[in-house]
């Protein structure tokens, strides 16, 4: 009689996959800092602005511009959209550490992107 029974399952949970690239991570960061914010009009429609922005490239998948200027002069690197934000942060890093050349600074860019490695 026992094997007839029908046992009790449990319903499965779904997996969260972490968010790990670098939009998704600054609109958590963005709709945390909106709770925040609810009293200051102002400052939660220029955080409605920017999540708005973040949204919309992320959406079309747009590839992240970082500028980075070095002696008045400005160059803009393009990351893939999908880019994690610690790869971007270590860019950032290498990018403002002293020493650091257009040409070693390109030269890291394409590192960075062309390889799987992550930094």
């Amino acid at each position: 009689m026992n094997d007839l029974q029908k046992k009790l399952v449990k319903p499965k949970r779904s997996k969260l996959k972490p968010v790990l690239d670098l939009r998704r991570c600054q609109l958590e960061k963005l709709a945390m800092q909106l709770k925040l914010v609810r009293d200051n009009e102002k400052a939660y429609h220029s955080v409605c602005q920017r999540m708005a922005i973040l949204a919309e490239a992320h959406r079309n998948r747009l590839p992240i511009p970082i500028s980075v200027t070095f002696q008045g002069e400005t160059l803009v690197y393009y990351f893939n959209w999908k880019t994690r934000e610690t790869v971007i942060k270590s860019f950032v890093v290498i990018a403002n550490s002293k020493g650091m050349s257009y040409a070693e600074l390109s030269k890291k860019h394409q590192e960075m992107v062309s390889s799987s490695y992550s930094y």
